[in-house]
């Protein structure tokens, strides 16, 4: 195995297990999802200070080359790389992810206790602490290399991280429940969904809907079970404001913009410059 190769993924191993006890600690760590598969976006992103970078695979159009290219874009800049996957269903999405690199996966559309248990089989190899784990054994695969199979075996468990998002009135309202099963680090919550699902996004719109008292009190209570649970809250926060707002609240886990978006809010400022030239 060429040295760089080993050298790069004992660093991509390191953050993933670092990450995980930084998520587990209720560290405040703060990064961007990545909906525009570019390896080249990931990278550049990755370099800023942020904690960890997220390719989404729920809502971005992507494959597993791809995937794996935005991986290893993300560790070269020396970050974690997460995704998320298409649900509690998409057991083969999990399994490419962590083959790739993966230092966590994101489950959306949880609903049920059944559902956390299936991600996490998924997510870990069995062991003592997790004997219901069924993860499939392969190698050679990059987070295993410069390593022998069983050294890997023995301590992948430990680099990656499980979050799982409450944004279905089935999951809220059975939270309790699903944040008993062990091996979710942390709870993301959905506030679009979730808005939409408790009936206040069409009754309220958005964003008025995210400062109505039911939701603000959707957003106590799952802080609440997070700590009852020893699970990590975590939370969209696309502003300053709203980011101060969710650590006065108990979120620590955020996420603070997607890659497209901030294309897009930068690409705007550009074109309101650029207009005004064609005026002058």
């Amino acid at each position: 195995m060429p040295p760089l190769a080993a050298a790069g993924a004992a660093a991509a191993r390191g953050t993933g297990a670092a990450l995980k006890q930084a998520v587990r600690s209720g560290k405040v760590l703060t990064g961007l999802f990545v909906n525009s598969a570019s390896p080249l976006v990931a990278e550049q992103l990755a370099t800023l200070p942020y904690d960890y970078m997220l390719v989404d695979i729920q809502h971005a159009p992507t494959d597993y080359q791809l995937l794996g290219a935005c991986i290893t874009a993300v560790n070269a800049a020396g970050k974690p790389a997460l995704v998320r996957v298409e649900g509690p269903h998409d057991r083969g999405g999990i399994q490419q992810a962590l083959d790739l690199g993966a230092a966590g996966i994101m489950v959306p559309t949880v609903n049920t206790v059944s559902d956390v248990e299936k991600a996490v089989s998924a997510m870990y190899y069995p062991s003592a602490e997790c004997p219901t784990g069924s993860r499939s054994i392969s190698w050679p695969i990059r987070p295993q290399l410069g390593r022998s199979v069983t050294e890997y075996i023995g301590a992948a468990n430990d680099e990656v991280t499980l979050l799982i998002q409450v944004e279905t009135r089935q999951c809220y309202e059975d939270l309790e429940a699903i944040l008993s099963v062990p091996g979710v680090d942390c709870c993301f919550m959905g506030p679009v969904d979730l808005s939409h699902a408790l009936g206040l996004a069409q009754r309220l719109g958005f964003p008025a809907c995210f400062d109505s008292p039911d939701f603000q009190e959707a957003v106590k209570r799952v802080v609440k079970v997070c700590r009852d649970k020893g699970v990590t809250p975590g939370n969209f926060a696309l502003t300053e404001q709203k980011a101060q707002e969710l650590l006065g609240q108990g979120f620590t886990f955020l996420a603070t913009g997607t890659d497209v978006g901030l294309m897009g809010e930068a690409a705007a400022r550009n074109a309101a410059f650029a207009s005004k030239l064609r005026s002058t």
